[in-house]
C-alpha cells in the first residue's frame, strides 16, 4: 500500500511537471532545447502521456544528480597541461600559415601580367633594347602578411628560449634567444653564463648545430632578427628583380 502510495505521488508530480514543461509559455521563457525542437516540429504541444513521462524522468535525475554531487563533491580542472614549447610550436604554425598565405597571393599576381615588356629601336645606331616595365604595383597587404610571418618567427625562438632557460636566469636579464653579429660574440655570451645550468646543457648545441650568427647554420636566423627590427620601423617591401647572367 505504501509502495502504491509513492508511486501514486511522483506520477501527479510528473503530470504537474510534464505540463509546465510543455507548455508554450514555459517553453519560450526557459528556452529548453528538445522541448523547443518538438514544439516546432510537430507544431503542437505533446500528449500528456509523454509530458508526464519526461516530467518524472526528469524529476528523478535531478534528485538522483544532486545526491551525487553532495555525497561525492568533485573538482573538475578544465585548464589542459600544456606539451612542452607548445608556444612556439603555435606561433611555427602561424608562421607557416602567412607564409603559405602569401606565397598564394604572390602567385596570383604574377599570373596576371606584372610587367610590360616592350621592344624599342634606336633609329641612329639601329641597335634594339628590351624594355621592362611594372604594369602594376604590388599590393600593400604583402607587406603586412611578410611582416607577421617574421613577426611569428621571431616570437618562436624567443618563446622557447624563455622556456628553455626562464627559470635560473639571472635576475633582471633579457631573456631572448642568443642572436650575434659573429660567433666571437655568441662566445662571449655563453661565457657569462657558466653558472646557468640551463644554458650550459644547451651552448654545444647553440655552437655547433644552430649558429645563430652571421654566416654557417644561422643565416636564416639572423636574417629573421634583422627583418623583425626593420618591420618595428618600417614596412618591409617586396621586391622581385629580373636579370641576365
Amino acid at each position: 500500500m505504501k509502495n502504491l502510495l509513492v508511486v501514486c505521488i511522483a506520477f501527479a508530480v510528473g503530470i504537474a511537471f510534464g505540463y509546465l514543461l510543455f507548455r508554450p509559455s514555459f517553453v519560450r521563457a526557459q528556452g529548453g532545447v528538445i522541448v523547443t525542437e518538438a514544439v516546432q516540429t510537430q507544431g503542437r504541444i505533446p500528449n500528456p502521456v509523454s509530458g508526464t513521462v519526461v516530467g518524472f524522468f526528469l524529476c528523478e535525475f535531478k534528485r538522483r544528480k544532486s545526491n551525487l554531487l553532495h555525497r561525492y563533491p568533485m573538482k573538475i580542472n578544465l585548464a589542459a597541461t600544456p606539451r612542452k614549447l607548445d608556444g612556439a610550436r603555435l606561433k611555427l604554425k602561424r608562421a607557416k600559415e602567412h607564409i603559405d598565405g602569401l606565397h598564394f597571393l604572390v602567385r596570383q599576381f604574377c599570373e596576371t601580367g606584372v610587367h610590360l615588356i616592350t621592344v624599342e629601336r634606336d633609329a641612329e645606331t639601329s641597335h634594339e633594347a628590351l624594355k621592362i616595365a611594372p604594369a602594376k604595383t604590388v599590393p600593400p597587404d604583402f607587406s603586412l602578411i611578410l611582416g607577421d610571418a617574421v613577426r611569428n618567427l621571431a616570437c618562436a625562438l624567443d618563446l622557447a628560449w624563455f622556456e628553455l632557460t626562464a627559470a635560473d636566469s639571472p635576475p633582471k636579464s633579457k631573456i631572448n634567444f642568443p642572436i650575434y653579429p659573429g660567433r666571437p660574440h655568441l662566445e662571449e655570451f655563453l661565457g657569462k653564463r657558466k653558472e646557468q645550468a640551463s644554458v650550459v646543457a644547451v651552448s654545444r648545441k647553440l655552437l655547433d648545430e644552430i649558429q645563430p650568427y652571421n654566416g654557417e647554420n644561422g643565416d636564416a636566423i639572423y636574417s629573421i632578427h634583422h627583418l623583425d627590427i626593420a618591420d618595428k620601423h618600417r614596412l618591409l617591401i617586396p621586391q622581385v628583380q629580373i636579370g641576365r647572367d
